[in-house]
């Protein structure tokens, strides 16, 4: 099955990272405003602006936490389409952290070639979202209170 893949290694502490991808308030500085609770088995949702092409929320299921390693959880942000996998995986490199994200599980509820264009446009928001915006909430924690809390 086709996979978004990405990976960056943040200059930053994994505790901190980790709590990034896992507060709901820090997650909605980088990603989307969410209701997220670290929980497995705890539905959330991804919340935006609706517009012609999406529904405007994101529906979600915590599947796995493996604390400050792994998070792994479901999406499914078209009702119609089957539920994919999002899965975090964090690794501790000195002071650093190595961070990779993929999503996969796209099949053809997805659309053309496995939801072709759902999986480019998730790339790009990845790209954004994981790129340019996590470190700069990354870099702000440091600079504000030595890096011991996000928000």
């Amino acid at each position: 099955m086709p996979t978004v893949e990405l990976a960056t290694t943040f200059d930053a502490p994994i505790t901190l990272v980790w709590e990034a991808i896992t507060d709901a308030c820090a997650i909605s500085q980088w990603c989307m405003h969410t209701d997220f609770v670290p929980e497995v088995g705890r539905k959330f949702q991804y919340l935006a602006k609706p517009n012609l092409f999406w529904r405007g929320y994101v529906d979600c299921q915590v599947l796995t936490i493996e604390k400050p390693n792994l998070l792994r959880f479901s999406w499914q942000s078209v009702a119609s389409h089957s539920p994919t996998v999002v899965t975090y995986r964090l690794e501790a490199v000195g002071t650093k952290t190595k961070f990779c994200v993929t999503h996969d599980g796209f099949d053809s509820t997805h659309g053309l070639f496995n939801g072709l264009f759902m999986r480019v446009m998730i790339d790009f928001g990845l790209k954004k979202e994981i790129l340019e915006r996590l470190p700069k909430v990354l870099e702000h924690a440091k600079e504000s209170d030595n890096g011991r809390k996000i928000v």
